[in-house]
């Protein structure tokens, strides 16, 4: 189980959702991406996007986003984390 946690990104990121999580996807691991986003947890192109909230000042966004990504992956029992 792949976990890639971004609070500096946004999903639709070509970089890390539509290569990197999506390309993991294809070949047939679990991945979730957690990320801000206002459109909410939801399985996208068989990757798991699990929500935090947007934040508008990039000092909140790094200080208050790590926290959240934090809190979210707690439970998800991940082999990788990146």
């Amino acid at each position: 189980k792949i976990v890639h946690i971004t609070v500096a990104h946004h999903e639709e990121d070509t970089r890390v959702f539509w290569k990197e999580c999506r390309g993991l996807a294809q070949r047939g691991h679990d991945v979730s991406l957690v990320v801000p986003t206002e459109h909410g947890s939801r399985d996208k192109h068989g990757v798991r996007v699990i929500a935090l909230p947007t934040r508008a000042r990039r000092v909140a966004r790094f200080i208050r986003g790590a926290r959240d990504a934090a809190r979210a992956t707690r439970f998800l029992e991940a082999d990788v984390i990146h």
